[in-house]
């Protein structure tokens, strides 16, 4: 990897391409994609054509502690606000599982504290800092407002649980809501739609298991 940075300290086309097609791959171990995105951490910038592919990566990947790998890229090389705008656009006209996936990335937009692409370029023209870093949180209002909204309209406790987790600081929405994983899996057991949801389709696994 540290090999191939040295020798292509800018993605060209071919190689762009082959990314984009090592990252839409599918299986299990999610190796080859994570190779990708471990890769891309490195530059700096490149181009907005791979935006797409580690998003949906991101949103897709069942490991919760793996999907900021597919995140965080995307934050360094383009700014935070395309990729809350596209997260946004993308959730509206999601299903289920993948609005549940887009939900999940909420803890690292919120974590991460400033935009990296913004901060590199404000210290590359020569502008103080340290100010600007106090205040300048990643703004995800918008994904947040439109998970909110989701909340609101759907019944799923296994989707209001993965909701409740994206949005801590509105309770009120969630009074009937688990507040952890061992929680929920009691309340949904022996319902055959939240357990198909839960360990079937988004990946949780059963206990025993």
């Amino acid at each position: 990897m540290k090999q191939f940075f040295e020798s292509n300290p800018r993605l060209d086309n071919n190689a762009t391409k082959a990314l984009v097609s090592i990252l839409q791959l599918r299986d299990n171990e999610w190796l080859p994609q994570l190779f990708a995105a471990h890769l891309l951490s490195r530059y700096d910038e490149f181009d907005s054509e791979l935006m797409e592919p580690l998003l949906w990566a991101a949103i897709e990947v069942q490991n919760p502690s793996v999907n900021k790998d597919f995140l965080m890229p995307c934050l360094n090389a383009i700014r935070a606000e395309a990729v809350i705008d596209w997260l946004v656009e993308t959730f509206a006209n999601a299903g289920q599982v993948h609005r549940i996936g887009i939900s999940s990335l909420v803890y690292w937009l919120t974590g991460y504290s400033v935009d990296p692409f913004e901060l590199r370029q404000r210290k590359k023209d020569g502008i103080e800092v340290d100010e600007w870093l106090a205040s300048h949180a990643i703004d995800a209002t918008k994904l947040k407002n439109v998970i909110a909204e989701a909340a609101r309209v759907t019944d799923n406790l296994v989707e209001r649980y993965h909701y409740r987790l994206a949005l801590a600081e509105m309770p009120e929405l969630f009074p009937d809501v688990p507040d952890c994983a061992t929680a929920l899996t009691e309340r949904i057991a022996g319902n055959s739609e939240y357990e198909e949801l839960l360990y079937d389709r988004l990946g949780w696994r059963r206990s025993g298991d």
